[in-house]
């Protein structure tokens, strides 16, 4: 295959000519590693999400994330930081469909 610079997604701008590599390039190696632009990009897809509940925070697209990464979730503030704010009274009315529920109040924004 003979591409310029900017069909591999490599240059900001249309560049003219096709791209050649040096002459110690190594055969069969893909051109990502070669390049050193080998990232890894993560696409959501907003209708995936609106379907799947448990994703609607960013908790729940890290929790997924990490599961399919294999990787370890990472730590959160413990609720026990908030333990010396003032109470506010909230009544979830319907705990079948809302298992948990947190509130925080924010003033003099």
């Amino acid at each position: 295959m003979i591409c310029s610079l900017d069909e591999l997604g490599l240059a900001e701008t249309r560049q003219e000519g096709i791209y050649i590599l040096p002459d110690d390039a190594p055969l069969g190696m893909n051109m990502a590693d070669y390049l050193g632009k080998n990232d890894t990009v993560i696409e959501l897809d907003e209708d995936s999400i609106l379907a799947r509940h448990d994703l609607h925070g960013y908790l729940g697209l890290i929790r997924e994330l990490s599961h399919w990464y294999t990787s370890p979730l990472p730590t959160f503030p413990s609720v026990t930081e908030y333990q010396n704010l003032p109470l506010l009274h909230v009544e979830n009315q319907i705990p079948q469909e809302v298992a948990r529920y947190t509130l925080l109040k924010i003033q003099g924004v």
